[in-house]
């Protein structure tokens, strides 16, 4: 991996996404590029395209830029004012050749369920991580979800196998793969988990289950793939 796209938007807390961000490019010794949209995932109304916006935007990524200490992470930052998130993202994503995505999943409101972008994980060109900034135990725990009654029916697509694979032995981390549907009490036990993404144009059960109310899965980052 040679490049980890970070998106920040307006109403997000970055905090939690840039620490993951900052730790997978050490890990990776990957360039962090910061794409930084207003969108709230919809065309944006008029005022964003007004000049001051451009330029509290642009103060906000320097000031983003200058406060993190990361001498050994080549960073980038741009802010991006027009289209779907989803459209910005993939065509950030593609002229910086971006090998991973990475994004806030706070939770909100009193269900606290993660708001889920099914757009951007669809049409993503690189796997996105969406992350609630929990830290990792000392050696990294990764699980990949599969469905099916048999070890064939279990096994990884090769290049997603590939990608897992690699990323797990640069984080110096354990790789099991899970049934699903799952075991209870994983929560505390998985720091990541992979999920597979199909063309579909509707979000798996299993994703739904991920991140509804009460989720199967409370504080784990989530990597999305495509299949």
């Amino acid at each position: 991996m040679t490049s980890i796209l970070l998106i920040a938007e307006a109403e997000d807390s970055i905090q939690q996404s840039i620490n993951r961000a900052l730790m997978l490019a050490r890990y990776l010794r990957a360039r962090l590029d910061i794409l930084f949209c207003n969108t709230e995932r919809r065309y944006l109304p008029p005022v964003a395209q007004a000049p001051e916006t451009r330029a509290q935007a642009r103060e906000y990524l320097e000031s983003l830029r200058t406060s993190v200490t990361a001498p050994d992470v080549e960073i980038t930052t741009e802010a991006a004012f027009e289209g779907h998130l989803h459209e910005q993202v993939a065509h950030k994503a593609r002229r910086c050749g971006s090998t991973m995505i990475v994004k806030s999943a706070e939770r909100f409101g009193s269900r606290r369920r993660v708001p889920i972008d099914w757009p951007l994980l669809r049409h993503a060109p690189a796997p996105v991580l969406l992350t609630q900034g929990r830290a990792w135990h000392p050696r990294a725990r990764f699980a990949a979800t599969v469905e099916g009654e048999t070890a064939a029916d279990t096994a990884l697509p090769p290049g997603i196998g590939a990608t897992l694979t690699g990323l797990c032995e640069a984080c110096g981390g354990e790789l099991p793969l899970l049934r699903w549907p799952a075991p209870s009490g994983l929560d505390e036990e998985i720091d990541l988990l992979a999920v597979l993404v199909t063309s579909d144009p509707h979000p798996p059960a299993i994703l739904r289950r991920l991140t509804d109310d009460p989720p199967f899965l409370s504080g784990c980052d989530l990597l999305f793939l495509r299949a």
